[in-house]
């Protein structure tokens, strides 16, 4: 019954991470998370039926996932097909979410969770490895990526796509070993060279998919780990943090130089004009989002952005929430978020939850690219929402019964 409890954890967190296609010959194929959703939903149907569900968490999911239920439909019945499958998965994200959330409570399941994922984030850069070097059509019979994947090239360098179909989410995905290596590190005081190895894992997914800002983000999230830790006084695990990146990073910098090469890094006027786009897309999505509060659906949303700005991406998955599901639910999943990753600043006690330094990353990532195409990402935030149900639950418990504890030293001091 104990191995069966980490085993479960385990598959949980792999397959979250290493969503791989049920049906490899048809493009539009479920994924592992998909049946897994299903699966979860049944279950948690069932636990509220006998046992009941915990009210905090099951409520913010219900009310965050009340825009996609009502677009979900809205969309089936128009036949907007992009739209309907996206607002699917946002539903089955919530059991998806709760199931996470309760495991990570459990610290030997947490553990497990954490190790699955982590080994997720290795495979997917094996996937990633296969198509650098040539095996894209055996990575689709596997089922390992999506059968109308495009070739995505910088200059004339392929960029692997890896399990989601897109380089920029295949670094992404890869990059998640970086928050999860570090919380095993402080949490669990496991050896360094499990950080070694997250960031290894990062590394070589920018290397594979020449994407920058999935190594800005990393680089960023091991920073504040490292002063966040420094104020609560971890100084002795941070400061060998401090070695490796300085007596091992530094060294392969200068030696080897940064993924996919200087060139890659320096080339200013690439750099000047992706930032350029970026803004000009931001800024268009921002307005347009304004313009229409109840949300454009997916294609509508792209048409215009694309008709705004002539750009068809908004290479941010908050503004992407706001065009696709209206700003509400964008501006509200920006402040759960943050406030999520602010917590290892505010709370001590936050740097042993796996939630808060997972949303340190996912802030980050956010704010590069439309992340919400992936069914990972769409669970992600959905186990945020999750944990952040918990958190603003107990707050108002706390603050409904202080009363009564004045109350009652008001009446015993009578």
């Amino acid at each position: 019954m104990g191995r069966r409890h980490q085993i479960l954890p385990w598959l949980l967190g792999f397959f979250l991470i290493a969503n791989v296609y049920l049906v490899p010959a048809v493009a539009q194929t479920p994924r592992a998370t998909d049946a897994l959703g299903v699966v979860l939903g049944l279950w948690l149907l069932w636990r509220f039926c006998t046992r009941g569900l915990l009210a905090g968490p099951l409520v913010l999911l219900l009310l965050f996932g009340a825009i996609p239920l009502v677009w979900g439909l809205y969309a089936y019945s128009a036949g907007d097909v992009q739209t309907t499958v996206l607002s699917f998965r946002w539903l089955l994200a919530i059991p998806w979410g709760y199931v996470l959330f309760t495991t990570t409570h459990d610290e030997r399941q947490r553990s497990s969770l954490v190790w699955g994922m982590l080994s997720g984030c290795l495979g997917s850069v094996v996937v990633l490895a296969l198509q650098f070097y040539g095996f894209v059509e055996l990575t689709q019979n596997l089922g390992l990526a999506p059968q109308d994947l495009t070739p995505s090239y910088v200059g004339t360098t392929l960029r692997s796509a890896g399990l989601e179909g897109h380089p920029n989410a295949g670094a992404a995905i890869s990059s998640l070993a970086v928050p999860l290596s570090l919380y095993l590190y402080y949490a669990y005081r496991t050896h360094i060279v499990v950080v070694a190895l997250g960031i290894g894992v990062m590394l070589a997914g920018v290397q594979f998919t020449e994407t920058r800002s999935v190594g800005l983000v990393s680089l960023v999230t091991v920073l504040t780990m490292f002063f966040a830790n420094v104020l609560i006084s971890k100084t002795g695990r941070s400061l060998r943090l401090a070695a490796l990146l300085t007596y091992v990073g530094l060294p392969v910098l200068l030696f080897l130089g940064p993924p996919a090469g200087w060139d890659r890094w320096l080339d200013y006027q690439s750099i000047e004009s992706n930032s350029g786009e970026r803004l000009l897309s931001n800024a268009g999505a921002l307005q347009i989002s304004f313009e229409h509060p109840l949300g454009l659906g997916v294609e509508t949303a792209g048409q215009m952005l694309q008709d705004h700005t002539g750009i068809e991406a908004t290479h941010n998955a908050f503004l992407q929430a706001a065009l696709v599901y209206g700003p509400l639910l964008g501006g509200a999943l920006v402040l759960l978020v943050l406030i999520m990753a602010l917590r290892l600043f505010l709370n001590s006690k936050a740097m042993r939850e796996l939630e808060t330094v997972l949303a340190l990353q996912i802030l980050g990532l956010f704010f590069f690219e439309e992340h919400f195409n992936s069914p990972t990402f769409v669970i992600l935030v959905n186990w945020l929402i999750a944990a952040g149900g918990a958190i603003l639950f107990s707050r108002l418990l706390s603050v409904a019964q202080q009363p009564r504890v004045i109350q009652r030293t008001i009446d015993i001091r009578g």
